[in-house]
């Protein structure tokens, strides 16, 4: 009697979890392929690779200055102690402290640059990011999902799942 007790209550129970599951609507979407189709991320993208493009140009201008300081220097301890172009100790230590100074400032330019450009990013794709969540919230109160995933961070979507991501361009106002 106890086993027909267990084996009903184990009937009871997957009847019960299969019509609660039946209940869920679940959604996907590529976030990434989305962004790719947004005019305006595509011009943040693009306002992002003019800035890199600009500092990649300074730094560029230092990485010369900072080379032709270096050649310099070498070259001049290749000169024989005998010739009168050959710099004084003081001349030389100052050159090495120049040289030191140019490599410090190329580093923390770099390092500034970067930040700059992740700020920049942040800055222009804040609100972009925020019209995309909410379309997508939108899409799921609308059309009752219980769940949307976004598969670039989901390992496995089922054909039960359904791809929201026409709905969410129309919401988007995109084709």
């Amino acid at each position: 009697m106890t086993n027909f007790i267990k084996l009903s209550l184990v009937l009871i129970f997957f009847t019960f979890s299969s019509n609660l599951f039946a209940q869920f609507k679940f959604g996907h979407i590529d976030s990434q392929k989305l962004l790719t189709v947004l005019p305006e991320a595509k011009k943040a993208q693009e306002a992002i690779q003019n800035e890199a493009k600009s500092l990649e140009e300074q730094l560029e201008l230092m990485q010369v200055e900072y080379n032709n300081k270096v050649n310099e220097y070498v070259e001049n301890q290749k000169l024989k102690s005998g010739n009168p172009k050959k710099w004084a100790d003081a001349v030389k230590i100052d050159k090495e402290k120049e040289i030191q100074s140019l490599q410090t400032r190329v580093k923390e330019f770099q390092m500034t640059a970067q930040q700059s450009l992740q700020k920049k990013r942040s800055q222009l794709f804040q609100p972009i990011l925020q019209k995309v969540q909410k379309a997508i919230k939108d899409v799921g109160t609308e059309n009752k999902f219980t769940y949307i995933f976004d598969i670039n961070n989901v390992l496995f979507f089922s054909d039960q799942s359904t791809d929201v991501m026409p709905l969410v361009k129309k919401k988007l106002g995109l084709k």
